[in-house]
């Protein structure tokens, strides 16, 4: 019979530390990258964090619909497309900018309120307004952009807007006006909702396309 004799990593005497370590690294089960760190260590890390480490800006789409979404016969704000988010998706300093296209048909002079919110469901119970358009165009399309800077993340995160209540079509314009910060639990799923408020119940309106994007 042959004597096989069996080592442990740690006693193979001429392997480096890190050699040893990647000998006993976990098995991820998953796509992951080599990271060998500044104190021998290794770790697997997903693409994210390899980016994050890199200092490479991503951009990842959060939602993209080009689907057609009326509202018509009444004039209670109403909720006509949602977009969940899952929890833990944002880091600090992320940048999410949110473009719409709108499509008005009313009698000239009637306000028409585009809202845009963040709730933990789909729904404006307890819904947090994001940003606002009215129009009074009689018909045509009208574009709505806002752009929302994630300050601060986990269950108290943070969420600078521009303010919410300005009528403005985008968030770069001239003026005084100060942003809103909006509390946000950022390990929670989150839903990014627009809701439609007709001045009449004759005005026919609806929401085009939506682009929710973030940068990272």
């Amino acid at each position: 019979f042959r004597r096989v004799l069996f080592r442990s990593i740690a006693s193979i005497t001429d392997a480096t530390d890190v050699g040893k370590n990647l000998v006993k690294l976990t098995n991820p089960s998953a796509i992951r990258y080599l990271r060998i760190n500044a104190d021998n260590t290794v770790d697997a890390i997903t693409s994210g964090t390899l980016i994050s480490d890199l200092g490479i800006a991503t951009t990842l789409v959060l939602a993209k619909d080009n689907s057609i979404y009326s509202h018509t016969g009444n004039t209670t704000n109403t909720l006509v497309w949602s977009q969940s988010v899952a929890a833990n998706t944002f880091v600090t300093n992320d940048l999410i900018e949110w473009i719409m296209q709108l499509n008005t048909n009313t009698p000239n002079g009637t306000n028409v309120s585009y809202r845009i919110y963040i709730n933990t469901s789909s729904s404006l119970t307890g819904a947090t307004l994001l940003g606002t358009l009215s129009n009074s165009v009689g018909t045509g399309n009208a574009g709505f952009q806002r752009n929302i800077f994630v300050t601060a993340t986990g269950s108290s995160g943070n969420l600078r807007v521009f303010p919410t209540a300005s009528s403005a079509s985008i968030s770069y314009t001239g003026g005084s006006l100060n942003a809103s910060n909006i509390t946000v639990d950022t390990t929670v799923t989150q839903y990014f909702i627009v809701a439609i408020q007709n001045g009449n119940t004759t005005a026919t309106t609806s929401v085009q396309g939506n682009m929710i994007r973030l940068t990272r």
